[in-house]
């Protein structure tokens, strides 16, 4: 069995993606396959975040990470600000993990600074009017 095809058997085996997934995934994002050389971002990062820490289920993970590949590259720190700011904003975690999911890139902007730019439109908004 050659590298390439261990590495994708262990990614079977400890979290379930099927072949095409991993192919998907690593057409954007090729160190996907070396998922358990890194300790801050990857597929452990991920499964400690949402599945540990939230008790979300690993395909959620699965389909989240083949839909949005980049999410791979997020530190818990990164994840932890995303949720912390919903949360600000009295979004619940189950509804966090949803939007997340219908816009992945909520993971990719800060989204406090947006909130707030947003909130602050609103306020001059209601002043000129």
């Amino acid at each position: 069995m050659d590298d390439i095809t261990k590495l994708e058997s262990q990614l079977k085996k400890e979290f379930g993606f099927i072949k095409e997934e991993i192919r998907f995934v690593v057409r954007h994002k090729p160190s996907f396959l070396l998922w358990q050389e890194t300790q801050k971002t990857g597929m452990n990062t991920l499964r400690d975040f949402f599945v540990k820490k939230y008790g979300f289920d690993m395909e959620l993970v699965r389909t989240l990470v083949v839909k949005y590949p980049f999410i791979l590259s997020k530190t818990q720190d990164q994840l932890d600000n995303v949720f912390s700011t919903l949360e600000k904003q009295g979004v619940s975690h189950l509804e966090s993990i949803k939007l997340i999911f219908e816009c992945p890139k909520l993971v990719s902007v800060d989204l406090e600074k947006s909130i707030s730019e947003t909130l602050s439109l609103f306020e001059l908004y209601h002043k000129i009017k």
